[in-house]
């Protein structure tokens, strides 16, 4: 081989770039349809992984099958190098070689073209990874909450500005870059001496925080939080622009001022009140102390930071007396009552002060003078002692009444019924054995007394039940309220069956109480609406619940005489009649012993009517 083809081979085979030489093949129609590979160089089969013995003087679909599906033209790119003499330079992805090469192609011979390539496909991955950075880092500056910016130095030309920045600040990037001065004009006006010194902190350490108020287009006063810091070249290290994030610390400043306004009036509170309050650390040092309430204490030695023993007590050193020393190893809250001299008493309180570790940070002592509650104390337990005894006593008084009572109640049911029972007995003995004997008026005579004997045999039995009934003891247990009615009503429609009844009772109503005495007040209610309703041509009888406030309310209506609400008031005292007797007898005791009744099982009674239009009673039962 000549020197010079010798020196031109080890040339091409050292050079650092692929070189391959090829020699186009047309079809039939002189297209190019294939190349064959002439000659190749080390390069060459390192970037592709194809040695040269095994496709030299070879057609490269044969070597690689599948370049004729690549989405780029190889064979028909080339053929245009070899038939045209053009070069070309392009970059494109290798599907069968799984690779990005950038390929330069030329052609000294027409037919044959030459080819130089590089492998840039670590180059391409390094772009992509870049690109795909940059869209990362850009999606998580644009949903950021807080607002990114940055700006050139000196000369504070907006460089980039986020979403949330518009949003704070209501200027969009371009308001920003049209008005450079933009940045200082929305620092409220109190605040504009704070746009110089963040500037001079950041020359001189470059880095600089600050809180302030901005004011937005609509007038609407924000505060804000900038943290920033200088970014310097690599080449001078000098700063180039200022990048920074803003925070809007509204509500945590409207947060911080109404804590402001709670601790004050919590102080002013606590400088009021004449109870001595102390808050000292675990090394007992006073951290705040409401002077007022430590009178003893010379002004002099009223200090923050000092020793409570000390101040308080003028000790040495801890109190020897001091519960501060037990709650601070229990973490546990102390109370005690203490005689502290004789008559002076206090109400010790120490209160453990924890931080968000569970440690002890302060702990609170609260001294009040209770001198005077210790000595009403003892005058209560006296009085106490006193009211006792008066209870006693007229507990024993309110059983011989009791039994006073008892003895009346046997004296009226058997001392005055005898004599009753005999004037009715012979008053009807001479009406029926001498009544041929006896004019008209005579006759009318004894049947007034049977008659008036008759009642005050009745009154005397309705006052022994108004009597009973305020003294039996109440023996709860559910009552059907629905029940004990139909069974009253049943009982006056068998006495009277030739009048009309037509009666409404809601079923299932039960209440908790004593059955006899429920029973009582049921059989008057309705006595009381079937006697007032027997004038009407159809008795209407009405028993039902509704309900008002959460609580239960019973009913019982009729369409019989009424009454009028002007007089309502006498209706559940006894004797007080608003009828007649002639119209309707009765002893005017029985909606006393029904109030009576419903009183001692802890509920209420009331009534509702009118002259004509019929009465309605109702009641509640707990």
């Amino acid at each position: 081989m000549k020197p010079e083809k010798e020196s031109h081979r080890l040339l091409i085979e050292h050079l650092p770039d692929a070189f391959a030489c090829h020699r186009l093949v047309l079809d039939d129609q002189g297209n190019p349809a294939d190349y064959i590979f002439l000659q190749v160089n080390s390069a060459f089969e390192q970037m592709t992984g194809l040695k040269r013995e095994n496709i030299i003087d070879r057609k490269v679909t044969e070597v690689i099958p599948s370049i004729e599906k690549d989405q780029f033209d190889w064979i028909g790119n080339y053929g245009r190098v070899a038939l045209s003499s053009d070069p070309i330079r392009f970059e494109s992805y290798s599907e069968p070689l799984g690779r990005w090469y950038d390929v330069s192609a030329y052609s000294d011979k027409q037919g044959f073209f030459t080819v130089l390539f590089r492998d840039i496909s670590d180059n391409k991955k390094t772009e992509q990874d870049l690109r795909e950075s940059e869209s990362k880092l850009r999606s998580v500056l644009n949903s950021s909450i807080a607002a990114i910016w940055s700006v050139s130095w000196p000369d504070l030309a907006v460089l980039y500005l986020s979403p949330a920045a518009e949003q704070l600040y209501g200027h969009s990037v371009q308001e920003f870059i049209n008005n450079p001065e933009l940045w200082r004009k929305v620092v409220h006006p109190e605040d504009q001496s704070l746009n110089e010194e963040v500037l001079d902190v950041l020359s001189k350490e470059g880095r600089a925080e600050r809180e302030c108020r901005i004011l937005r287009p609509e007038g609407e006063t924000v505060w804000i939080c900038d943290r920033s810091r200088l970014i310097y070249d690599d080449v001078h290290n000098m700063p180039v622009r200022i990048e920074g994030i803003t925070f809007d610390i509204t509500s945590r400043k409207l947060a911080e001022k109404k804590l402001a306004e709670t601790e004050s009036r919590f102080q002013r509170m606590l400088e009021v009140i004449p109870d001595m309050v102390s808050v000292q650390d675990p090394d007992m040092n006073i951290v705040y102390s409401n002077w007022k309430g430590f009178a003893a204490v010379p002004p002099e030695k009223r200090v923050l930071d000092t020793k409570c023993y000390k101040t308080y007590r003028d000790y040495d050193q801890i109190c020897p007396d001091c519960q501060a020393v037990g709650v601070l190893k229990s973490k546990e809250a102390f109370q005690a009552e203490v005689e502290l001299s004789k008559g002076y008493w206090i109400d010790l309180r120490v209160i453990p002060l924890p931080d968000s570790s569970g440690e002890i940070e302060f702990f609170v002592e609260w001294v009040r003078d209770i001198s005077v509650l210790k000595v009403m104390e003892e005058e209560l337990k006296s009085v106490n002692v006193e009211l006792e005894q008066k209870v006693k006593e007229r507990t024993a008084q309110l059983v011989a009444i009791n039994r006073e009572l008892d003895a009346f109640s046997y004296s009226v049911s058997h001392d005055l019924r005898g004599p009753l029972n005999r004037i009715e007995g012979f008053s009807r003995a001479l009406l029926e054995d001498y009544s041929d004997q006896l004019d008209r008026q005579g006759r009318d005579y004894l049947q007034r007394i049977g008659n008036s004997s008759q009642h005050m045999a009745e009154l005397i039995e309705d006052l022994l039940k108004l009597s009973r009934v305020s003294r039996l003891e109440i023996n709860r247990e559910p009552v059907e309220l629905s029940v004990l009615v139909n069974v009253c009503l049943k009982e006056l429609q068998a006495k009277e069956p030739q009048r009309k009844l037509e009666s409404v009772v809601t079923s299932g109503l039960v209440v908790e109480g004593d059955t006899a005495l429920l029973r009582i007040a049921v059989d008057n209610l309705v006595g009381n609406a079937w006697k007032f309703s027997r004038k009407e041509e159809k008795t209407h009888i009405e028993f039902g619940i509704t309900e008002q406030a959460g609580r239960r309310i019973f009913y019982i209506c009729d369409n019989g005489s009424g009454f009028d609400m002007n007089n309502s008031g006498k209706l559940f005292t006894a004797f007080q009649r608003l009828h007649s007797e002639q119209d309707f007898p009765g002893t005017g005791i029985g909606l006393s012993i029904v109030s009576r009744i419903i009183t001692r099982h802890g509920g209420e009674i009331w009534a509702e009517g009118a002259p004509g239009s019929g009465a309605c009673f109702y009641f509640t039962l707990p």
